[in-house]
Order: C-alpha cells, then structure tokens, then sequence
C-alpha cells in the first residue's frame, strides 16, 4: 500500500512537470488500476493513446479498465487492434475474448480463445469461458468438451455439469440431460440451477410424475421465490391440468408481481379460455417490470391481433426499444407492427441500421426486406431477402418475397423464376397463385388470368390480394365499376394508399370523377401525412382544371418532402398554367438539380423558359425530353412549339404532324390541332 501511494505521487510530480509525458501518464494509469481506480486507469490510458495510437501496453490497460468499468464496446474498441498487432499475448486474448462474450458474439469469442485453449487442458477459467462460448455458436461438440474437462478440474462444483445439462436439454438429449443435472445435484444438492433443469427434463421426458416432485422440493426449498410456483405451474400444463396451473402461476405472481415466466404463462392459459381482458392485464403488468421482455411482446402482440387492436401494442413496443435499444427482438415486432398498418416507413427506420450487426438474425432480415418492399426500395430488397432464401431454400415465404423485390426491381426472370418456385413448394399457396395469375394477365392472356381467379376466389374470397387482382383483371376489361368494387374490398380488408389509388383511377375511367375525388380525399383526411395519394389527388385536379387546389396538393407534399421530384415538377407545371412564371422557374430548376437530365423535368423546365422568352434554352432541353421519349406526343408539341417560336417552322411541322399522327389522346391535343393549322398556312 505504502509503495504504491509513494510511487503514484511520484508519478504525479512527474506529470505537474511533464504532463504530456506517454511513459509517466502509462504507469500513473496503471498505479490507478493497480488501486482498482478504474476510471482514472481509463482516463490515463486514453492519454497515452491520444498521442500515440498503437502503444501496446496503453491499449491493454485502457481495455482492462473499460472492461471493468462495463464500458464493454470501448474495451472492444482497443482490445481488437492489440490483440492483431500482439496475437500471442494471453492477457489480451483473455479480456478480448471476455469482452466478446459480453456483447453476445459467442462466434467472434470462440474464435479469440479456442486457440488459448488449445495450448492448456488444465485452466479451468478458460475452459469455461470456450464452453460458454461454444455454446452461444452452437458449436456443441466443442462445448461439451471444454464444460467436461471444466467439471473435472472443479470436482466440488456443480455448477458445470448445470450448464452441461441444460445444453443437453437444449439439444434434445433428455436422458444426458438427467443424467448431467442429477450428478450436479449430487455435487451440490442446493443448486436451484440444477434443480429447475431437471424438472424441465423430466417434463420433455413426460416423467410428470418425478418433475412435479423436483418442483415441489424447489418450492420448499425456495418458498419465498416465484420460480418454485412457476415451475409447479409448467408441470401442470404439461398434465393438462389447467386450473392447477393457473393457480400456481397466480401463486408465483403474488409472490413477485410482474416475473415474466409466470405473468406469460398465465396470460396463455386465459387466452386460451377466451379471456382477453384478463391476459392483457396479465402483460401489461409484466411489461410495466420488464419493457423489453421478448415472450411478453410477443404475448401482447397475439393478445391485440386477436382482439383486432394489434396497433395497440406500438405504444408498448415502443417502450421497449427505448429500455433496450442495441436489443432487435423488440425491433422486429414494432417494425411488422408498422407494416401491418400502413406505415413502412417506420418499420424501416426501426430495423435498417440493425441488420448490418445482425446479419444472421433470419427474422430481422425478412422484416428489413418486407419494409424495403414496402417502401418501394426493390434492389435494397432483393439484396436484403437473397441470403433469407439462402438460409431458407424451402420457405415458400421467402422465395415470393424475393420474387416481389425482383418484380419492382424489373428482373422479370427472377421474378417469375421465384414464384413457379413458390408455387412447387405449396401449389395451392394463395399469394403464389395471385402472382402467377398477374404474370399470365401480363402477357394478355385473359382467359388463364380468369381461371386462376375463379379458382381464388373459391379458396381464399375474403384475401385482399384475391380482391385486388379481380380488380386488375376488370380495368383489363374495360370493367371499371367492377375493378372500383373489387379494389374497395381489397382496401377494406386491408388498407393501403395502392388500393385507393386504384379505386380512384377506377372511377374517374368509369367517368365518375366526383367520387374518383373523394376517394382519395377521404383517405387523405385519416391518414395526412400520405404523400403518394396526397400526389395522386394532385394530378387529379390537374385533370379537372383545378389548379390552385392541385398546387396547394404538391406544396403540402413538399413541406414535409422538400425534394420530392414529383411534387416539385408537378408544382412548377401547375404554376406555369397559372401564369406565375418565378415560382414555376424555381421549382424546376430545383427538379432538375436533383435528379439531372430526365425527360419529363426537361419537358417542364422547357415549358417555362419558353413562356419566359428564353427560346433558346428552352429548345435545347425539349430536344432532348423529344430524343429521350421520341414517341410521347405531348413533349413532342411541345417541341414544335419552341422550333415554330425560333422560326424552324418545317421542322416544327414535321415533329406536329408526328404526334398528332400517333392519335395519342393529351391534355393539350386541341392546341396542338391549332398550331397545325397555323403552320400550315404560313
């Protein structure tokens, strides 16, 4: 002790004189660490690092004390790079290995100390640590190996051969699993550990008999622990006697209000007998202990689905990831939450970030692929879902989820090559059959898409895609008011901006414009921050000649998604017909500095220079909107007009008669017919 404060006060002479000094900063570190004063051991380390990053001995001091602070990410941060530069040090690998551990990457941790293991058969600290290690890899050849040798090394212990047997029970190997947690009972006969494992494996053995006696001498031993009563609880359903099981996790749960085990199985066993009220009290209570519990999530989540309330559960999810940010389970369920109720956005903000630490985490994976399916990112998806129907090659699932992304994507082989995959694996599923029957409507043959339908609609008549490919199949058909019918009971079974879309579209080709309108306005007042209908209800008025009612429509859109191409070029359009000249100019100049040379922001830009007397400009963008779309009657008149304004009047003829040629039907055809006329009689 005496030693110790003597050379510390050494060392911060020294620093008063020197303060930047690595070597005094190194060891006044390590005084401090040595005094089990972590922080400054920390804060002395970093010193030392700041002026020179590689140092060895800094960076392991700085690891141990972040490490023994908890600050595991900044251990890791530091131990990494010593451990590459000094791959022989033990003491390095060990934290290293430890770190790891402590973040979950069982893999990465197996990998640091399997091979410090290797060179010793008699470090029982490290051996555990391999086992541990191995474990979470699922790596069970190498677990129970370094857990056996570890049993041996600790006769006195039982503890061990605990995780030996449950690692057998996990594993299904029920009789090893007796036969390892009865021999830690022998070595220690007081290990709760030992003796909760054993009432699971005599229950997987359906030896209820001798698990309910394990139980019950866990209870007694235990009688003011609720895992007693949980586990007589889990004995008894496993018996099929529900009542007694209710009354022992009531029992559990009055003993510790709110403990997950019980508080979930409790909140089964009365969904089972149709209490819902009662089950969703059961797991807010546990919720309100334990936010981000995974079982109890997901206990809510079925709870509100089958009340039809399953939005309810955003609050409580929500919750949860605040609780446990790094933790993905709540993630999950709070992003297909969001998908479920139209909000894709939010269910890729949610989970995105975590897939790049989490790669091998198959549920996240489909979830991040669904929501960038949503969000209309096709090529994200496709590169999301590949390695989901890698893993997966049979999941009928993944594969028409991928086909989805490939569709959107325009991989139409891939597409088709997925769904006929789909459909060998399940030839009856009803989201396979709906594809196939969109790709032969594609191809224009009517008669195949009809028999698929029909076929559908016997199967699954109340599934919305069914409904919204009766839909499609009527607008082939020239059957709006059947396709408007259709795509009104595809939305009410489940909502979406696409549907209404299509409902309005419907109608106003069916020439009921009004209610084409109210469609979308309808859908616009519960759901305001929609900008693809709010988009839709633009070009709309657009349609009717409603122009100040369709530039408020794009400005509302743009105040929340400034760079909204769309919105910007359908803004300037609308306001170039409206005569404001200024404004129009800005919004496209602004369209066209984001997406750069596109025929249709081309076409407007031009439009408006043209009308600001700006000829010379304007030809050149709409000769090149003309190149681009040389088949698009609209911007090809409005090409002729700006060769007639410069005085190219045959050419101007030649583009004119070419579009109206074309018989195309636009907005401004009747003008187009005028300059015709006029350039022919000059």
């Amino acid at each position: 002790g005496g030693k110790l404060e003597t050379a510390t006060a050494n060392l911060d002479h020294a620093l008063v004189i020197e303060p930047e000094s690595p070597e005094a900063n190194y060891f006044r570190g390590l005084a401090a660490y040595q005094a089990q004063d972590f922080r400054n051991a920390k804060n002395y380390g970093n010193r030392v690092l700041s002026a020179q990053p590689a140092n060895g001995p800094a960076l392991l001091l700085t690891g141990a004390a972040n490490f023994a602070l908890n600050e595991n990410e900044q251990a890791l941060s530091v131990l990494r790079p010593y451990v590459n530069e000094f791959p022989g040090d033990e003491r390095g690998r060990r934290l290293l290995g430890a770190t790891l551990l402590r973040l979950g990457e069982s893999d990465q941790a197996l990998a640091v100390l399997q091979p410090l293991a290797d060179q010793t058969a008699d470090d029982a600290d490290l051996l555990a640590m391999v086992g541990t290690a191995a474990v979470g890899s699922g790596n069970t050849v190498v677990a129970r190996k370094a857990l056996k040798r570890v049993a041996e090394l600790r006769p006195d212990s039982g503890t061990t051969l605990a995780q030996l047997g449950a690692m057998s029970l996990q594993a299904g190997d029920i009789d090893q699993a007796i036969r390892d947690l009865e021999q830690a009972l022998e070595r220690d006969p007081d290990l709760d550990q030992a003796l909760a494992g054993i009432v699971l494996a005599h229950v997987q053995a359906r030896d209820f008999d001798k698990a309910l006696e394990a139980a019950q001498k866990f209870r007694e031993k235990n009688s003011e622990n609720a895992a007693g009563a949980t586990l007589i609880g889990i004995v008894h359903i496993a018996r099929g006697e529900r009542d007694l099981a209710r009354a022992a996790f009531n029992d559990a749960l009055r003993l510790r209000p709110g403990t997950p085990d019980a508080g979930v199985n409790l909140a089964i066993l009365e969904v089972q007998r149709g209490d819902l009220l009662r089950a969703r009290d059961v797991t807010h209570e546990v919720l309100k202990l334990n936010p981000a519990n995974l079982n109890a999530l997901r206990m809510l989540t079925l709870i509100e689905q089958r009340a039809g309330r399953l939005d309810e559960t955003r609050t409580w999810l929500q919750a949860a990831v605040e609780s446990e940010p790094e933790a993905v389970g709540p993630r999950i369920l709070l992003g297909r939450v969001h998908l479920a109720h139209g909000r894709p956005a939010e269910a890729l903000a949610v989970t995105r970030d975590f897939l790049g630490r989490n790669p091998d985490d198959l549920a996240l994976r489909e979830t991040v692929g669904r929501s960038l399916l949503a969000n209309g990112l096709y090529a994200d998806a496709a590169l999301a879902l590949e390695p989901l129907v890698g893993a997966m090659p049979d999941s009928v699932e993944s594969h028409l989820y991928l086909a989805l992304a490939y569709r959107g994507a325009g991989n139409s082989a891939a597409y088709e090559r997925h769904i006929e995959r789909v459909l060998e694996l399940q030839p009856d599923h009803v989201g396979g059959r709906v594809e196939k029957a969109s790709i032969v409507l594609r191809r224009g043959d009517r008669a195949d898409a009809k028999s698929i339908l029909n076929a559908l609609l016997s199967q699954a008549p109340d599934n919305p895609a069914v409904r919204e490919l009766e839909g499609n199949l009527a607008m082939q058909e020239g059957r709006f008011i059947d396709a408007a019918k259709a795509f009104h009971a595809s939305h009410k079974l489940e909502p979406s901006s696409s549907r209404v879309i299509k409902r309005s579209i419907a109608l106003g080709q069916a020439g009921d414009e009004a209610s084409a309108g109210t469609v979308l306005e309808g859908w616009l007042q519960t759901n305001p921050a929609d900008t693809v209908v709010r988009l839709a209800l633009g070009v709309h008025y657009v349609g009717l000649a409603r122009l100040e009612e369709a530039k408020t429509q794009f400005a509302t859109i743009l105040e929340s998604v400034p760079n909204d191409v769309v919105a910007l070029n359908n803004l300037a359009m609308v306001q170039l017909r409206l005569g404001d000249l200024d404004n129009a100019l800005t919004h496209a100049r602004e369209a066209k500095r984001l997406v750069g040379d596109n025929p249709a922001i081309d076409d407007t830009l031009g439009l408006v220079l043209l009308e600001r007397g700006e000829t010379a400009r304007a030809l050149r963008l709409l000769a090149s909107a003309a190149e681009a779309l040389p088949d698009n009657a609209e911007i090809g008149y409005h090409y002729a007009r700006a060769l007639a304004s410069d005085g190219k009047n045959e050419r101007a003829l030649a583009v004119l008669r070419k579009a109206l040629d074309s018989n195309q039907d636009f907005a401004e055809r009747a003008e187009a017919e005028a300059l015709l006329k006029t350039l022919e009689g000059q």
